[in-house]
């Protein structure tokens, strides 16, 4: 008799053991052998995070709702997520939405929260997240509890997409939370997540304000920038109750400080329209601090939040705008109808644009701007060479050659006599309008709402006139 020789069977290859695995996974009714399939699964994704990312991926997520013990769950998705395509594992997580919700739910029945909160701020890096995950019920509820955590990395995907996410956090009491977290030492990121939730959220100020807050005042000494923040979107000029957010603001903080500490959209905000904070801010030596501060501010925003509140004091105090020398502030004051001598500073500034090379763009920009404003025909016919040579120069920035226009336009000269046809002229001032519509704090060419109104109405009549 002839027996058959013995062999050893093939090994499986990688994709048919996972797969394997991965119906013992889902379809096993036995919990021993699903911990058992789980505990090869990672032992395979150490070696072969790819393989395991395509064939078992759902099945290990699915799989977490059954059982009570995530740990190895999270240490097998740690290492599909580690690997070179890890993006594309993300988005096939973000895509599904039951995925989302089952981790959500571990958070819920507190199955190893904190290290799902984790890979949750890992998922938040798909461009899909927000949008699904907002959408999880529960979703609110769970941010806020893990602030008593610490954990807030969540917080900034969130709300960056919807604005509503925002109050819903507030009534699933998250301020409560963060001035919890507070109150036991400072923290960075509660503090940027308060500011977070504030700003541009009139119903989060005014829940917000009616809390005990004033305790965060004492970090001022250590961080002043994180407080003056979150004070800063407390106040919010939109709001319906602006007034009663200024006094909340101003009862607890002495205005000498925040000058001290040059926060000066602060001081705006907390003296806009009120006569009496505002008499109180004069008092201070505001325009000593400004005259010292402004040629040494090298940030283009906090430049022009000085002269956002030079042009609101400018209401209330005429005062010597030659100690700053800025164009800008001149222009101001003459809207203001305040004396200055225009015929002088006139000359400078055509001085100013003729070395147009030498000169920064925004000192040639403010000059162009304080011309249009203090228009006199007479000294700007010296200047239509020097005008129409800016003009004329494509390289020139598009906004400072519109406003070359403008001026040449105002000396009314013709469209023909600056060697360009009718359209051309047009679309230049169309262009013009939009680029001085999207000035704003952050633009280098920076201009206040009353200037960019009156130059848009300009435009728009020179355009009909054309």
């Amino acid at each position: 008799m002839f027996f058959k020789k013995h062999t050893e069977p093939k090994p499986l290859r990688v994709e048919e053991e996972l797969i394997l695995l991965s119906n013992r996974l889902s379809g096993s009714i036995y919990y021993e052998d699903q911990a058992d399939a789980l505990s090869k699964v990672l032992e395979m994704s150490g070696v072969y995070p790819v393989e395991v990312g395509v064939h078992a991926l759902q099945d290990v997520i699915y799989s977490m709702e059954k059982m009570e013990d995530v740990s190895i769950h999270l240490d097998i998705l740690n290492n599909i997520l580690g690997c070179t395509h890890r993006m594309e594992f993300i988005d096939i997580i973000v895509k599904n939405p039951e995925t989302l919700r089952i981790l959500c739910d571990c958070i819920k029945n507190e199955k190893k929260e904190g290290e799902i909160y984790d890979l949750l701020c890992v998922l938040s890096a798909s461009e899909l997240f927000p949008l699904k995950a907002i959408g999880i019920p529960g979703m609110a509820y769970h941010c806020a509890q893990m602030i008593k955590e610490k954990k807030m990395g969540l917080i900034p995907r969130l709300v960056e997409q919807d604005q509503n996410f925002k109050r819903e956090l507030t009534f699933m009491g998250i301020f409560e939370n963060l001035l919890k977290v507070l109150q036991d030492g400072f923290s960075k990121d509660a503090m940027s997540t308060l500011v977070l939730l504030l700003r541009d959220c009139p119903f989060n100020q005014n829940y917000f304000d009616e809390l005990k807050w004033d305790f965060i005042l004492k970090f001022i000494d250590k961080h002043p920038g994180e407080v003056f923040d979150v004070l800063s979107s407390l106040i919010d000029l939109k709001n319906t109750d602006c007034r009663k957010l200024q006094s909340s603001v101003y009862e607890k903080i002495d205005l000498a400080l925040v000058l001290k500490s040059k926060r000066w959209s602060l001081l705006y905000l907390i003296i806009k329209d009120n006569r009496s904070y505002t008499e109180k801010l004069l008092e201070t030596p505001i325009f000593d601090k400004i005259e010292e501060e402004l040629p040494k501010e090298s940030l283009v925003r906090r430049r022009n939040e000085i002269y956002l509140l030079v042009d609101y004091l400018l209401f209330w105090n005429d005062f010597d705008a030659s100690r700053l020398d800025s164009y800008k502030i001149y222009t101001m004051k003459s809207l203001r109808e305040q004396s200055i001598p225009t015929g002088d500073l006139i000359e400078r500034a055509f001085g100013i644009i003729s070395q147009f090379d030498n000169r920064e763009e925004s000192a040639t920009f403010d000059a162009l701007i304080f011309i249009i404003f203090n228009f006199e025909k007479t000294r700007a016919e010296k200047m239509i060479p020097v005008l129409s040579g800016i003009f004329g120069d494509y390289t020139r920035p598009k906004l400072h050659r519109s406003l070359c226009l403008i001026i040449l336009l105002m000396l009314e000269i013709t469209v023909d006599g600056i060697n360009i046809n009718r359209y051309t002229a047009d679309h230049l001032l169309r262009e013009a309008r939009l680029l001085l519509c999207s000035i704003d704090l952050n633009s280098p060419l920076y201009l206040t709402n009353e200037m960019v109104d009156i130059l848009v109405n300009n435009i728009g009549d020179l355009v009909c006139s054309r």
